[in-house]
């Protein structure tokens, strides 16, 4: 039989606790279960939000989004709560259309509903990836206070603080997000917000050969805009 290792039994403890009671427990309430001393016990949920397992909302935590979507089956959980959505985009657009949840500092793409063309864009799902310049990943950074959104751009932008601040601002203006060949040179995408009980937990996102998508960008994010309102 294997050792117990103290950090990892305290960590399974904590997710497990914040399952039965999501949105319940503060931190003294799960110090206190634990038997834990606060500063240990603040130092893991600190590593389980940055690496978007837990949501802290007013001080009380939950599960996060991507933890259950990784953990689940790919027909349940908000992935079966949004394919609708994504065949319906998909069949309007003619073009891929994906779901992305943030966790902490990036975004895991989920599910899509691939374009019927033969040439399109097919996403890598159940991966992390960096907020910058996936256009999900600008819609969280939208959220963030200007202390973090500039710490973070400084580590993971592209070099040019002044223009990645300025994109994000216009996102912030806009609720909605490109991505122009920024990551794959032929291919862009637009993205909009989704929300569960009002709350922001990612985003779904339009993407395609770039010559295809920029002549009906207005109109493809006219049928997120509608789809998701």
């Amino acid at each position: 039989m294997s050792a117990e290792h103290r950090t990892v039994t305290r960590t399974a403890r904590i997710l497990e606790m914040v399952s039965a009671d999501a949105g319940v427990l503060r931190l003294a309430d799960i110090s206190e279960r634990l038997g834990a001393p606060r500063s240990s016990v603040h130092v893991l949920i600190r590593g389980l939000v940055s690496v978007g397992y837990l949501v802290e909302v007013d001080g009380r935590y939950s599960i996060g989004y991507s933890l259950g979507e990784l953990v689940r089956p790919s027909e349940s959980g908000l992935t079966e709560l949004f394919l609708p959505h994504l065949d319906e985009i998909r069949d309007e657009t003619g073009e891929t259309v994906t779901l992305g949840l943030f966790a902490g500092e990036h975004v895991v793409y989920t599910a899509c509903a691939q374009s019927k063309h033969s040439v399109r864009y097919v996403p890598e799902l159940r991966i992390r990836r960096p907020l910058l310049p996936t256009s999900i990943g600008k819609l969280l950074l939208a959220t963030w206070p200007e202390d973090r959104l500039r710490k973070h751009v400084l580590a993971h932008g592209s070099g040019d603080l002044d223009a990645d601040l300025a994109t994000v601002g216009i996102v912030r203006t806009q609720s909605r997000a490109f991505n122009r060949g920024e990551t794959l040179s032929a291919v862009t995408a637009v993205a909009r917000p989704c929300r569960v009980d009002g709350r922001r937990i990612g985003g779904i996102s339009v993407g395609g050969p770039s010559e295809r998508m920029l002549p009906r960008l207005e109109e493809i994010d006219a049928v997120l805009s509608r789809v998701l309102t």
